[in-house]
């Protein structure tokens, strides 16, 4: 109540104001904002309690002050010694209707670098319903946000003249965060006015869950907004119908029924959250009826794209539009129908994550929670369900919200805006349905209005430690950003799609000056500029030094360093000591100071001097420079650690050392039992985690010696225990000698099994790490079909199977299109003659399995009798090689 009350107030005094906005009604009238570069001295200029300015001190602008009737010149933004806002003004002047001819006249006046309008800010919508968002740190409004239902609320409410129908089992509409009025409630079965609910008891079991099924579809429609209970919709405003389409059962019979009714109560939206296999050539002529009158009428595709997929109806009608249900990584939700001829567009309807992890669709129900036993629910009437029972509403409340913006829309538009601003599916989705993609309203509802140039998250402030935002710029016309400064990384800087989300990423400030800019935003078609303002606080002031005390070896020309972090400037105050040197001692920024020995240290105590390092406002720091006696030394007993996989692995490493020194720069995997030191001692490393990986973890660290170099140790942390062989079937070409390699990617002892075979053997047998293991054919395949083999591979952990399959042998492929060469007779009994017309040099005869039985030496005759008494009845394989040198493959059988 507060807000609304401040809202009516604010626009009273706007009202009586005599600033009113009457020239720009995005802008305030007869005010401009202006700076003046750096080159221009301001140092004259001096501001009051109200940050005003003598603007007679500002000579070179006097004639267009006086042109304008200025009233006023102020710097408040006038706050920090900064170069910039100093040279920033505030202007007010009389002569409001002139104020684009006053920015160009000041844009042409010499050290003038911006000239803008103040714009008008107005409060984004923040919905109060308290379900939207986390609860007990889930988000249920996680749907909503995906297709940008946010941005779309600042662009478009529901229009309560929009009417939507739930047409479903039950519609509780006496739920407080639905309201429907008894005259927008029909019961098909009994075909009465006035109640849609349930008949059942309303209380948490299977049965009420069911029969919520309507009520969830219709809070998902249309429950109210910004009413402090309950959920959000997208489309919260608009008219809702509850319509019961079942029997005292449950049964969805009346589903057409009450289409009708609906229709006839004027419905611009129709939902069914239902469907069947079974197609019904009356039914799609009565819809294509209702859409040719301009309803749009959405049903679900179905949850059985796991199970068969078949088109459903009337999800399957020409003029029905039917709508698939996506997770939110933007995978297709696995239950969904899919493919392109199921499903127009998708929206969510299953699960935050793919398949299973939780939220999944949280809204109104008729029975106290039943899924959703949390007791931040306790006592109210929300629950979730999944399916696309749910990504139907959303996708009715996004058409309704459409129709809201534009009720002239046809259902054949509404369609294709849908479909044409859709954000599309997860390219890693197993499935999908076509080109099509999922729901965004907010680009849907630019995309119908050629006038909408707005701007989201158009004023920033942020702290100086980097942020990374996005803003979103709505427009369907070609726009672009100009005066980015080189802290603010944009990710686009002009349109390429309309409804743009911009990241926005605003470098560390690391100086103790805040920063501000106005970025513009031009759109030339409706030669508009809007403005983003991003203003950073300054850094803390800094002055921090690496170390307090600085040793210097004994000799002359020893030296070490003195790291100074710092964003100011700073002086180091030293004492007038002739045995040292410093590169400076006053400096500004992050620095890297040089100590140096002048002269050998010859007596019996170390010397020390003492310095102060300071700057405006921070504390001071004093720093010992310490030149030793005798000589600094630092050893280590090793310069590299190795842990195996497991977690709280050890190793030492011992120090021997008269200087102190720090370790550094550690890898977050690891611990030390201390991180320095003044002197020897033993410091112990301990790994933090297991190592899941299959590589081995490397890193380093280095001990920052004081008064010597560092001294860097390498880690290591091994692999856990892994067996892998990625590829398992392979092809092995057909000749004598081919290899195939197997990738073996182990840290274990492995063993290769079976050795019997003979036709391909491995380069090895064992092995403990990763390898090519390398197969080899030691015969060539003349079977004249393909041959196969398995091996086993066994390490401590796993046995692996691979498959080899050895192609048919070159040269027989090939020899099958010599015809000059025959066998006869085939089937032979005591013998069979060879017949070619090149002669024949030799003659093998082999078993089918590779073994060769006899070679005969024939002597480049033509022709020749072969005697085969002793050979057993079966299949063989000749091999002739012929005078001409080709070879020629024959199967004979043998009785």
């Amino acid at each position: 109540m507060k807000k609304f009350f401040f809202a009516a107030v604010l626009a009273v005094i706007t009202s009586i104001s005599p600033q009113a906005q009457t020239i720009d009604s995005d802008f305030q009238d007869g005010v401009i904002l202006f700076s003046l570069d750096e080159s221009y001295d301001v140092s004259s200029l001096t501001d009051d309690k109200n940050y005003q300015v003598d603007y007679t001190l500002l000579p070179e602008y006097k004639e267009i002050f006086d042109k304008y009737d200025i009233i006023s010149l102020s710097r408040p933004f006038h706050v920090f010694d900064h170069p910039v806002l100093e040279r920033t003004f505030w202007m007010e002047f009389k002569k409001i209707e002139l104020i684009d001819g006053l920015i160009e006249e000041l844009r042409q006046m010499p050290f003038v670098v911006t000239v803008d309008k103040n714009p008008e800010r107005k409060p984004h919508m923040v919905l109060n319903d308290p379900y939207y968002g986390l609860v007990n740190g889930t988000n249920y409004g996680w749907h909503l946000q995906m297709i940008n239902a946010p941005t779309a609320w600042n662009l478009q409410q529901g229009n309560s003249n929009i009417k939507v129908a739930i047409v479903d089992n039950f519609v509780w509409g006496a739920h407080p965060d639905l309201n429907i009025s008894s005259t927008n409630q029909y019961d098909a079965y009994h075909q009465t006015v006035g109640n849609s609910a349930p008949v059942c008891v309303q209380q948490s079991d299977s049965t009420a869950y069911d029969h919520s099924h309507g009520t969830h579809c219709a809070g998902l429609v249309g429950a109210i907004n910004n009413n402090s209970i309950g959920i959000a919709s997208v489309a919260g405003g608009v008219t809702l119908l509850g319509v019961r389409a079942a029997s005292d059962a449950g049964n969805l019979y009346y589903t057409s029924r009450g289409v009708a009714w609906a229709v006839n109560q004027g419905a611009r939206v129709i939902n069914m959250s239902y469907g069947s296999s079974y197609y019904s050539t009356t039914e799609e002529n009565i819809y294509a009826a209702y859409a040719a009158a301009g309803v749009v009428l959405l049903s679900s595709a179905g949850n059985e794209g796991h199970e068969g997929n078949e088109i459903g109806y009337p999800a399957g009608y020409l003029n029905v539009i039917s709508v698939a249900s996506v997770d939110g990584d933007g995978n297709l939700s696995y239950f969904s129908q899919h493919g392109s001829d199921r499903a127009d567009i998708a929206a969510p309807g299953g699960f935050s994550a793919y398949r299973s992890v939780m939220p999944n669709i949280l809204s109104t129900t008729y029975c106290p929670q039943y899924y959703l036993a949390e007791a931040g629910f306790a006592g109210d009437y929300y629950d979730g369900m999944q399916g696309t029972s749910m990504s139907c509403p959303i996708a009715a409340s996004a058409a309704a919200l459409l129709l809201s913006h534009n009720p002239s829309l046809e259902p054949s538009q509404v369609k294709t805006i849908l479909q044409n601003t859709a954000s599309p599916i997860n390219p890693a989705s197993p499935t999908n349905i076509g080109q099509n993609g999922y729901i965004d309203i907010a680009r849907a509802l630019v995309a119908i209005d050629s006038n909408i140039f707005k701007i989201f998250n158009d004023s920033i402030f942020t702290s100086y430690k980097q942020y990374i935002n996005n803003i979103t710029i709505a427009c369907n016309k070609n726009w672009s950003i100009h005066g980015c400064p080189e802290w603010i990384n944009l990710s686009d800087s002009v349109s390429n799609s309309i409804c743009q989300y911009i990241t926005i990423d605003i470098e560390e400030n690391k100086s103790p000056y805040s920063r501000f800019c106005t970025l513009s935003v031009y759109c030339q078609e409706l030669d508009s500029t809007l403005s983003i303002i991003v203003e950073q606080e300054a850094a803390p002031r800094k002055l921090v030094a690496n170390q307090d005390t600085i040793y210097l070896n004994n000799t002359v020309g020893s030296n070490n360093t003195l790291v100074i972090s710092s964003n100011i400037q700073w002086i180091l105050t030293p004492p007038n000591e002739s045995w040292y040197t410093i590169d400076t001692t006053l400096g500004y920024g992050d620095v890297t100071l040089h100590f140096t020995a002048m002269s050998d240290n010859d007596s019996a105590a170390d010397r020390q001097s003492i310095l102060v390092l300071s700057g405006d406002s921070v504390n001071s720091t004093t720093i010992i420079v310490i030149q030793r006696s005798s000589p600094i030394y630092f050893t280590v007993n090793k310069t590299d650690c190795s842990f195996s996989h497991t977690k709280n692995q050890v190793d030492s490493i011992v120090i021997n050392s008269n200087t102190g020194w720090s370790i550094e720069n550690a890898p977050n995997w690891l611990s030390f039992s201390t991180l320095q030191g003044n002197n020897g001692g033993s410091v112990v490393v301990s790994t933090n985690t297991v190592n899941t990986e299959n590589t081995a973890l490397r890193g380093s660290f280095y001990i920052n010696v004081n008064g010597l170099d560092n001294v860097v140790i390498n880690v290591q942390q091994g692999a856990t225990p892994h067996f892998i062989i990625p590829q398992t079937s392979f092809t092995l070409g057909g000749n004598q000698g081919d290899t195939i390699e197997v990738t073996i990617e182990s840290n274990m002892t492995w063993t290769v099994l079976n050795r019997n075979n003979s036709w391909v053997v491995p380069a090895t047998y064992s092995g403990s790490d990763s390898t090519k293991l390398v197969f080899t054919a030691t015969q060539s395949n003349i079977t004249g079909s393909t041959r196969s083999v398995n091996y086993q591979l066994k390490s401590n952990s796993s046995l692996k199977t691979i498959s080899i399959v050895q192609d048919v042998a070159t040269h027989i492929i090939e020899s099958e299109n010599i015809e000059q060469t025959s066998v006869f007779p085939n089937p032979a009994d005591n013998y069979f003659t060879i017949k070619s017309t090149s002669g024949i040099n030799e003659i093998s005869i082999f078993g089918l399995t590779g073994n060769l039985i006899k070679k005969i030496n024939a002597g480049n005759e033509k022709e020749i009798n072969i005697n085969i008494t002793s050979l057993a009845s079966g299949i063989y394989l000749l091999k002739l090689h012929l005078q001409e040198g080709d070879i020629v493959t024959k199967k004979l059988t043998v009785k």
